[in-house]
């Protein structure tokens, strides 16, 4: 547990340590008191000391759903060493913008070579991290719909990845605690 959350309430930063030494309360806590908007399910579907896998349903956010824009089904696959990927379930035949290739085809959630402040770390809890992804496949339902992402999108391949916008560039100077 970690921080205040007010009115007396302390809020729980699910750390990769948690995950490993009790998946199943894990997947309790994010289902019951995480808070985790659109989150309908969590499953544990496999648990030993190298990896944990998690599968979520994900509802949409209400003006996405007013869209008909789909409940996402995501498997979070976590390693023992830090490794954290959110692969979406049932992705054959749909366009992905920010997707790796088979053969896990997870979303490529952050660019590893950008900024520290740009990308998820473990400090920041597994909430966080299903969070992002859940942001991330409403921005792919609205690309698909609309060919254009809905935020600066990072270069793709390799070579210089420039920050674009000067408000995400200031924020490339925030330094983790």
């Amino acid at each position: 547990m970690q921080g205040d959350a007010g009115a007396g309430a302390v809020e729980r930063v699910i750390g990769l340590a948690m995950v490993f030494a009790d998946p199943l309360g894990v997947a309790r806590h994010l289902r019951e008191d995480a808070g985790l908007y659109g989150l309908s399910s969590v499953d544990v579907r496999s648990a030993d000391t190298d990896m944990v896998l998690f599968w979520l349903d994900l509802e949409p956010w209400a003006p996405m759903a007013a869209e008909g824009y789909p409940t996402e089904r995501l498997s979070v696959l976590v390693w023992a060493d830090g490794r954290i990927v959110a692969i979406p379930r049932a992705a054959r035949g749909r366009r992905w913008l920010h997707r790796y290739p088979d053969p896990l085809g997870q979303l490529c959630l952050w660019d590893p070579d950008d900024p520290p402040a740009l990308r998820w770390h473990w400090s920041d809890g597994l909430a966080a991290f299903i969070t992002i992804a859940h942001r991330h496949l409403q921005a792919e339902e609205y690309w698909r719909r609309t060919d254009v992402w809905p935020a600066e999108d990072a270069p793709h391949g390799n070579g210089p990845h420039p920050i674009r916008t000067p408000a995400l560039r200031a924020a490339t100077f925030w330094r983790r605690p």
